[in-house]
């Protein structure tokens, strides 16, 4: 095994482990590849979809597909039997502090989820292991993660990633 291989923790979510990231990966390919993999996994459920250009990160092709599989997934479990509207924004993120810990030439995006299904508590603690998982992916990606209920704000999911639009 070598050190860039992820190892299985014990809960069974994988341990990543940080490694040198080179070339920029476009988000918006993916995001497209997961949302199919996804739709093949859910076939009752389809995603009436729209969703902006989303910028080039870098980072570990695999991980990210699998961050954006997992998002997804977790969709579709709060909305059965219904249509599954999914918006997904993506603004540059905005403030006056200077951000130390990107790359030259790098700027920190804000990915909304908007989406019709309502989540509470008993939504997030059945996705919480899956909601772990995904913040465990951002960290490395020098990302984060941050949950909603769709009543209060209007968006499920907010990740911030840093990237560059191309």
């Amino acid at each position: 095994m070598s050190p860039t291989d992820s190892k299985r923790t014990g809960n069974g979510i994988p341990a990543y482990q940080n490694v040198p990231f080179t070339s920029p990966l476009s988000l918006n390919d993916i995001f497209k590849d997961s949302i199919r993999k996804v739709q093949a996994q859910y076939d009752q459920i389809r995603f009436i979809l729209r969703c902006e250009n989303l910028p080039f990160s870098f980072g570990k092709k695999e991980e990210l597909e699998e961050l954006f599989r997992l998002l997804l997934s977790m969709i579709p479990a709060g909305a059965p039997g219904q249509r599954v509207f999914l918006h997904v924004d993506c603004v540059e993120q905005s403030g006056d502090v200077m951000d130390l810990l990107l790359e030259e030439g790098l700027k920190r995006y804000v990915i909304r989820f908007h989406t019709n299904i309502s989540t509470d508590t008993h939504w997030e603690s059945l996705n919480q292991a899956t909601l772990t998982h995904c913040r465990q992916i951002l960290s490395l990606h020098k990302g984060s993660l941050q949950v909603n209920q769709i009543a209060q704000t209007g968006y499920l999911f907010c990740i911030t990633l840093p990237g560059k639009i191309q």
